[in-house]
């Protein structure tokens, strides 16, 4: 099961950096990306009781956040609920 996540995360990774190189601003769409994802993780930190998901702020979250954007704070609620 552990293997699995990792693979999800490392797809998901590759499948972004693939997005980001086809877009005509690679660099910026990169940085919206990451403050999406970093806007996301604390406002669910934050706020997120009430929809019963909390995540941590810490390196590891964070880093998803900044590599992935929103969707990994969808893979992390995801990986909370299996």
């Amino acid at each position: 099961m552990k293997y699995i996540f990792w693979l999800i995360w490392i797809v998901c990774f590759f499948i972004m950096l693939l997005y980001y190189g086809k877009r005509k601003h690679p660099i910026l769409s990169a940085m919206l990306s990451m403050f999406c994802g970093v806007t996301t993780l604390i406002v669910c930190h934050l706020f997120g009781h009430s929809i019963g998901f909390t995540p941590q702020i810490n390196f590891f979250n964070t880093m998803l956040s900044l590599t992935l954007g929103i969707p990994s704070i969808v893979l992390i609620y995801i990986s909370t609920l299996i």
